[in-house]
């Protein structure tokens, strides 16, 4: 199995005792440890006379002592441990390394003002710009039962309850209509409070707005050299409903009544498309019309700010700024990014350079098991064709697979064979050495040289 090196110029690595190494490149290589593999990122340094050194990722990527490494101030100070993490260090929280001392100091100063909209300093904001309508035309009250829950679920159901009146985002309800409620968790274990609104979807009129093509996005973030996200705390949520929309939203919880939302509810259907058209109010086509070598894109609840250069950007962050305080949206900052080399989006890793596999995400397909069943397979193939366009001759790669998915009474038994174990091992190790796409350059044509 061979790895691709990508080879950069410019990318220097700082080694334990301070000192800076030129790096002929990267490469992405699978590490198992204890059962579990994951991709990692490996500088190539010729004057390193080991032959691999295993840094803070290795750490983070396998959970190893985790206790310890939310103590390590890396970024700041040479390896020092600290009891806790000052809170009026906000604005040095965010990694500028890549800055100079003044553009730093610029950059605090914007980075600053958006912690001054966050919802830890401000709470849940409330756009005036955009009100959600449930029209369900002349259909009758419709009422489902809540679900079974289990215990531990009951009780995070009240906690979530308690948030959600102190949020002042659900009320007391004495409505007809009844949604059963639903818990998901999340993947940093806390829990998503949704509605199953399959029934109040059925009989609600489509909206039919476009959400914006993921690929046409990612398309468009070229030689981003300085990137931002910005993040709004829970989007739906700041999303007022409409006075007869509410009791539309109606939920059950035991022991403490019937509840409406009086804003957006996770799990409904028109939820996304309202959400795009309020973020495309704010960030309009004409947003970045006088600037040249910027962009600002949004996908659903994500800003995304990208520049070739600093002060670009930070003429931008500002008018992102400016946008959410006219609208009266607050951030979720401590999942905003600014000024960095790269970011994670929409699944991908971005850069100046181009597009790159998630090494996250990778990691989860190296450790798929063989698949026993054809659902199984589809699961694999679905997260495979998420980077389909790193991975050349795609579709002859996996035949064997999708030979597997087959249904009709004429299907064959699932039966796993030596052709579908060679392509799941393929698809992995295609993955693992995947290239970076560039972004395409989009030169103008001029008519007039064809006949």
């Amino acid at each position: 199995m061979g790895f691709k090196l990508e080879k950069f110029s410019n990318i220097s690595c700082t080694v334990a005792n301070g000192v800076k190494l030129e790096s002929i490149g990267y490469m992405y290589l699978p590490i198992t440890c204890h059962d579990t593999t994951c991709a990692i990122k490996f500088f190539v340094i010729p004057t390193i006379i080991s032959d691999i050194i295993l840094g803070i990722d290795f750490w983070r990527a396998f959970n190893i002592a985790p206790e310890i490494l939310d103590c390590i101030d890396y970024k700041y100070q040479p390896a020092s441990f600290c009891e806790t993490l000052s809170t009026n260090r906000v604005n040095t929280i965010q990694s500028l390394e890549n800055l100079s001392t003044e553009q730093k100091e610029l950059a605090n100063a914007i980075i600053g003002k958006f912690h001054d909209i966050s919802f830890e300093l401000k709470g849940l904001g409330r756009t005036s710009l955009i009100e959600h309508d449930i029209d369900t035309g002349d259909a009758l009250p419709i009422r489902v039962k809540q679900y079974p829950l289990s215990p531990e679920k009951k009780v995070a159901l009240q906690e979530e309850l308690k948030k959600m009146l102190a949020l002042d985002v659900v009320t007391p309800s004495e409505s007809p209509w009844n949604n059963p409620v639903i818990l998901v968790k999340k993947a940093n274990g806390d829990w998503r409070f949704c509605l199953d609104c399959r029934k109040l979807n059925a009989v609600t009129k489509k909206d039919s707005y476009a959400i914006p093509y993921i690929p046409q996005i990612l398309d468009s973030l070229k030689e981003a050299k300085f990137l931002s996200t910005i993040d709004l705390s829970s989007s739906f949520w700041q999303i007022p409903l409409s006075e007869r929309s509410q009791e539309k939203v109606s939920f059950q919880i035991e022991g403490a009544g019937l509840f409406k939302f009086k804003v957006v509810a996770f799990g409904l259907c028109n939820a996304p498309a309202r959400q795009q058209r309020l973020m495309d109010k704010l960030i309009n086509q004409n947003f970045c019309s006088d600037v040249d070598n910027g962009y600002v894109f949004c996908y659903i609840d994500d800003i995304v700010i990208c520049s070739s250069d600093f002060s670009t950007h930070l003429l931008l962050l500002n008018r992102v700024l400016d946008k959410l305080k006219s609208a009266n949206l607050t951030v979720s900052f401590d999942k905003c990014k600014f000024f960095r080399e790269s970011i994670k989006y929409l699944g991908y890793v971005v850069d100046e350079f181009g597009l790159h596999t998630d090494p996250d995400k990778i990691s989860s397909i190296l450790n798929f098991p063989t698949p026993t069943t054809a659902r199984e397979v589809k699961v694999f193939l679905g997260t495979c064709s998420w980077y389909r366009r790193f991975i050349r001759n795609f579709s002859t790669i996996a035949a064997p697979l999708n030979k597997l998915t087959s249904k009709g009474r004429n299907a064959p038994r699932f039966q796993w064979n030596e052709a579908a174990d060679k392509a799941f091992s393929l698809l992995k190790n295609a993955l693992v050495s995947a290239p970076v796409l560039a972004v395409p350059d989009f030169i103008p044509v001029n008519h007039k040289n064809f006949p």
